[in-house]
């Protein structure tokens, strides 16, 4: 349920984005100034950024979640001694302190430690998972294993949309920064940086 929602987040970022491109602007209206409509989109341009960005936030806070989950779950079925279980939450603790964030994912080593630490995390917790002898007969193991799956295979869509918007952003801001800046000038201009996506 909670990837169906997911996959219409991405596909509700994707629908906004083409019709934010200028050609399907609408005529501006006599008594709404063109500066009044840049300001608009400036600010629907904000708005959305900042709903894609925690999207992506959201998509990872569930895996690592999961994986908690299926911790306890083996712990509670004696599947994993308290030492092998305390060693997974510390690095999932760490995984979070390594997690990029809207300045710092410029820097694509970032990303890249962090995607190679929660890819890391995902196999190894999840082939615990697998392997436990009471797997087959645990439905919230195999659900929990399903919706990392899930997850974890929205990061490049998600990533993607993030991508696609942030272009549209940077050209919009490109285009009109001397209208923005004359009815803001306090208005933050800096260009968004993007992701890094590894299309294999």
């Amino acid at each position: 349920m909670k990837y169906s929602k997911a996959l219409l987040v991405v596909f509700s970022l994707l629908t906004w984005i083409l019709a934010c491109s200028p050609k399907h602007n609408p005529p501006i209206a006599s008594n709404f100034t063109k500066q009044d409509s840049i300001m608009q989109q400036y600010l629907d341009y904000q708005d959305s950024l900042v709903f894609a960005w925690n999207t992506i936030l959201h998509d990872d806070n569930i895996k690592i979640q999961n994986l908690n989950y299926i911790l306890h779950e083996l712990a509670v079925g004696k599947q994993l001694n308290n030492m092998v279980e305390e060693s997974y939450k510390q690095r999932l603790t760490q995984l979070l302190n390594i997690r990029f964030t809207e300045k710092t994912f410029s820097n694509k080593d970032v990303v890249y430690e962090f995607d190679v630490a929660e890819e890391k995390l995902i196999q190894e917790i999840s082939e615990l998972a697998v392997q436990s002898k009471f797997y087959e007969q645990n439905r919230m193991l195999q659900n929990l294993t399903l919706q990392i799956e899930k997850a974890n295979k929205l990061k490049p869509e998600l990533r993607s949309a993030y991508n696609a918007l942030a272009w549209q952003y940077n050209q919009f801001i490109s285009s009109n920064k001397d209208l923005i800046l004359k009815a803001d000038p306090t208005a933050n201009l800096e260009l968004k940086s993007l992701f890094e996506i590894d299309n294999r």
